[in-house]
């Protein structure tokens, strides 16, 4: 009796500490990373319309006749039952507000599983305003590899995943971390090439023992 009362003990607090585990931490899993290329996805809204991803990045358009405009796209994952969600919404949505003139999109994703019967009722009540899109059997969320909430890529304009993190930083402003990513995508570093007609500089040899 002495040690399955043991047992119980041990089990109950090894399920404690993964509750008491802090939400606002970011988490590593199988994100794809940077470098990839996006997988594309097409994702219906509140009222039944179809976004593409690639109708608004990518180096070809789907639908260059209603936009010819190349954006960075940021895709934020996240469900009605993800505390850090609630959390990092808003603070994309107020970059979003500085950035209406900018080349710049941004998608949550919702994965609840209820899809818009209870995912438009919750982002009424919370105020939301950047476009939401359903991905109600979590298809394009296992493309993104994305296992834990919120998770959240940039994507450059030619489809190239930029940055990719799962969980929630309370450390970092997000703001601030968007900003300079967006500044790296704008301003790539520059690479110095050889001077035509000119050999590139070789390494100098290393000394003989």
């Amino acid at each position: 009796m002495r040690s399955r009362h043991q047992a119980f003990l041990l089990i109950l607090c090894c399920v404690l500490a993964a509750f008491s585990a802090p939400a606002d931490s970011t988490v590593k899993d199988s994100l794809l990373q940077p470098g990839t290329r996006a997988p594309s996805f097409s994702l219906i809204t509140f009222d039944g319309t179809r976004t593409a991803l690639y109708e608004v990045c990518g180096d070809t358009l789907l639908k260059p006749y209603s936009n010819k405009i190349r954006h960075t796209v940021i895709i934020s994952f996240w469900a009605t039952y993800c505390a850090p969600c609630q959390k990092e919404i808003p603070e994309l949505q107020k970059f979003m507000a500085a950035h209406t003139t900018d080349s710049v999109k941004a998608f949550c994703i919702s994965i609840d599983k209820e899809g818009s019967a209870i995912v438009e009722p919750f982002v009424k009540k919370m105020g939301y305003t950047i476009p939401i899109l359903l991905d109600q059997y979590k298809k394009v969320a296992a493309r993104y590899g994305v296992s834990h909430l919120p998770a959240l890529f940039v994507v450059d304009t030619h489809g190239i995943i930029r940055y990719s993190s799962s969980g929630y930083d309370g450390k970092t402003g997000l703001k601030d971390k968007l900003e300079n990513i967006l500044h790296s995508i704008k301003n790539p570093p520059v690479i110095d090439e050889p001077h035509p007609g000119k050999n590139p500089v070789q390494p100098a040899p290393r000394p003989e023992k």
